[in-house]
């Protein structure tokens, strides 16, 4: 293993977890919830308040998929939806209005700012996957080469 192969280990590694701790948080702390007694809370927020480490995450495996150079088009291509979703979202509750309404709008400026959230966290668990396959593709075992057969003493 050379040593760039090494460190695109720990950085997508690292980036995994880090992609991770956003959307498993609200599921820990809701069944948290349930043991003192309150019943399941889900804080359908917190990958969003979270974000700055989602995005960390996304640096690392970013800079490991380039380091490696192993599946950074499809890397890219996760990063696009996440980061575009979200940037999508914000400019949607802004556009709709629901950014600044102090009152109940039409279900349908909810629906699209939702759904652009919710192709933000697809695209935040697609990283992950990618960043699965690519751990497993630098945790691959090498071939040994076999020496020529006429070089056998």
């Amino acid at each position: 293993m050379g040593k760039r192969s090494g460190l695109a280990k720990v950085l997508a590694l690292v980036g995994i977890v880090l992609l991770a701790l956003p959307i498993l948080a609200p599921a820990v702390f809701g069944v948290l919830a349930i043991g003192q007694g309150r019943g399941f809370r889900f804080d359908y927020l917190m990958p969003f308040e979270a974000y700055p480490i989602a995005l960390l995450g996304t640096i690392l495996v970013l800079v490991a998929s380039l380091a490696a150079h192993h599946r950074r088009g499809a890397v890219g291509i996760c990063i696009g939806m996440m980061i575009g979703g979200v940037l999508l979202a914000a400019v949607a509750a802004q556009v709709t209005g629901i950014a600044n309404s102090v009152e109940t709008l039409e279900t349908w400026r909810y629906a699209v700012v939702i759904g652009f959230a919710v192709v933000s966290i697809i695209g935040q668990i697609a990283l992950i996957a990618v960043a699965v396959r690519l751990l497993r593709d630098l945790s691959a075992a090498k071939p040994e080469v076999a020496a020529p057969a006429d070089a056998m003493p």
